[in-house]
């Protein structure tokens, strides 16, 4: 039979349980589905497009009197660099497994179940706070935002024309030898809306029955006449409700989105020109490109484990009835 997985917001591992695994840790909580499928990332990257680099001119001498006008140029799309987090505001905490078969309805001061009601002896949990709940090793932290944006970092392409520059010769300016990079902050993005399903969470606060209407995790599917699956989770991210009602909401498993990028290149100081069979090295008067363009539309998926969530709807034991598992 599959293991029942409750919450921890400390390090303490009571006996009879275990910690889920190392590989469904740092993960967001999907209900339903496939137990312990995984899915999803952390970061993400965008591809560019709508490029956009102005027109560039410089002057320089050729050693004497006679300036030297170079040749209008621009420079093509770049190569860019650049990731960010899509993850919602989260909170970590453990989850602990136990089996299902051997529980007998005692949970352990400090254990964290889902409840809409917060039954005597046990306390609101973190009520209010929105926050998705996240698997960690190490609990408490938060993390995450509704929105992002990316630090970008790049280099333009060579120029987009060469030309003859006029001076005591006739002297070939050769601006394909030189490139620009750039860096800077992208526009914020649009705020994430995952599905999800929320509850308020109660906490143990001593060695407690399992009370009546209470929601903890499963990590495959449950038999018998005690549970019955809470299938409204199902391909929802979990979430503390801020109502401790249970409330379903959102609008996507991904997040579809795009941004906007615009600055200054860094500058360009010297160039090469030809004359007589030789080269020769100017100083060009030091020049700068303004860019934009646009991060082409992703929709990343935050990375998540799938968890059941069932509810105790018989007396185990002939202590307790109607429990919520996850």
């Amino acid at each position: 039979m599959a293991n029942l997985g409750m919450f921890r917001d400390d390090s303490n591992t009571p006996t009879g349980f275990t910690e889920i695994g190392s590989g469904y840790r740092d993960r967001l909580i999907k209900g339903g589905g496939t137990a312990l499928d995984t899915g999803g990332t952390d970061n993400h990257e965008h591809s560019m497009s709508s490029w956009s680099c102005n027109n560039v001119n410089g002057t320089t001498s050729d050693g004497g009197s006679t300036p030297i006008t170079g040749v209008n140029h621009t420079h093509n799309s770049a190569s860019i660099n650049g990731s960010a987090s899509h993850l919602p505001p989260y909170k970590n905490l453990r989850v602990l497994l136990i089996s299902a078969d051997t529980f007998n309805g005692v949970i352990p001061a400090g254990t964290i179940v889902f409840h809409e009601d917060v039954p005597s002896g046990w306390d609101r949990y973190d009520g209010g706070s929105s926050y998705f709940i996240r698997i960690s090793s190490t609990a408490g932290g938060t993390g995450g935002s509704l929105t992002h944006s990316h630090t970008i970092s790049g280099t333009t392409s060579g120029p987009s024309a060469t030309g003859t520059v006029t001076g005591t010769s006739s002297w070939r300016y050769c601006p394909n030898n030189h490139t620009h990079t750039f860096s800077g902050t992208s526009s914020t993005s649009s705020s994430s809306d995952y599905y999800y399903w929320a509850c308020g969470l109660i906490k143990a606060s001593a060695d407690r029955i399992l009370p009546l209407n209470s929601i903890v995790l499963a990590d495959g599917s449950l038999s018998g006449d005690f549970w019955e699956e809470v299938t409204g989770a199902s391909g929802r991210l979990l979430r503390i409700s801020s109502t401790n009602s249970i409330t379903t909401g959102g609008s996507s498993d991904t997040f579809s989105h795009t941004h906007s990028f615009s600055g200054t290149t860094d500058q360009m100081s010297q160039s090469t020109v030809v004359g007589g069979g030789s080269y020769y090295t100017v100083a060009l008067n030091t020049h700068t490109h303004s860019i934009s363009f646009n991060l082409s539309a992703t929709n990343p998926e935050p990375s998540y484990v799938r968890l059941k969530l069932y509810k105790l709807i018989r007396l185990i034991g002939s202590r307790f009835v109607n429990a919520i598992v996850i």
